[in-house]
């Protein structure tokens, strides 16, 4: 049996309802954006700004960037749309956009919702001795933000975000900085996520289980590849009797025996 001592958690998708948060986030924040740009009624501008994070047709793509990309990465998408003059009237554009989305996180805290019951959740890993932690792609202020409206901050003892980490996902060092401070190998941890960059970071940084959730824009199509295991939401983790999903799937190899192949069990 895979010993499992460790979780990772990613945030939006996995710990938080991604859509409700998400598309609400992206629509207004370019919305701002347009207007200070004294364009609002530019559909066309704003379409294209959309496409560039990868929201067509009110779906998130999910390789795309709002999906799991960072604020860094958001001004890289909105640049290539942007003209020079448009620029020039943000001069720290990056800034903006993570102060923004604070904002937009602050003043609509009504759109972040949990995924499962996270209480109960955590409550129960605790049980079984298990440490846990968030590796997100969001900024430090709109995750404590989110954190400290649904309650559940003082679970975390290590908490990663895009803006404090030299490397984002899927570079491996933040798993690496998650084993340091709990004192575990990484062959210890489960990394869950509901991207296909969670679970390259669980493959790059040789995790003990790559777990996808369902509960994110990902299908299982997408996970598949490099998922040991594929739940519909992180209040699969464990039962009702305090059985890990992994404790149900002894047979599953670590993803560093894998090498990414082979095909993941789907509960």
């Amino acid at each position: 049996m895979i010993q499992i001592k460790g979780i990772l958690f990613d945030k939006d998708g996995t710990l938080i309802d991604f859509h409700s948060v998400w598309l609400t986030a992206a629509r207004e924040l370019i919305a701002q954006l347009t207007a200070r740009l004294e364009q609002a009624d530019n559909q066309v501008l704003i379409g294209d700004l959309l496409h560039s994070i990868g929201i067509v047709n009110e779906e998130v793509l999910p390789h795309g960037v709002l999906a799991g990309g960072t604020s860094y990465d958001i001004e890289a998408a909105f640049r290539k749309v942007l003209s020079y003059h448009e620029i020039q009237q943000i001069p720290r554009l990056r800034e903006w956009i993570s102060d923004s989305l604070a904002q937009i996180t602050k003043q609509k805290t009504e759109m972040i919702v949990p995924t499962a019951n996270l209480d109960e959740l955590f409550t129960n890993l605790r049980t079984k001795g298990i440490k846990f932690g968030i590796a997100t792609a969001d900024d430090w202020e709109a995750t404590d933000i989110c954190l400290k409206t649904l309650g559940i901050g003082h679970y975390f003892e290590f908490i990663a975000t895009a803006d404090r980490l030299p490397e984002k996902k899927p570079h491996p060092n933040v798993l690496f900085a998650f084993c340091q401070h709990f004192g575990l190998e990484p062959e210890e941890v489960a990394v869950v996520g509901d991207t296909a960059v969670d679970l390259t970071l669980a493959k790059l940084g040789q995790a003990g289980l790559a777990i996808g959730v369902l509960s994110g824009v990902s299908s299982t199509k997408d996970l598949a590849p490099l998922a040991d295991i594929i739940i519909p939401s992180v209040n699969n983790l464990i039962d009702q009797h305090g059985i890990c999903v992994w404790e149900r799937n002894t047979c599953i190899a670590p993803i560093a025996k894998m090498h990414g192949k082979g095909s993941p069990a789907s509960l």
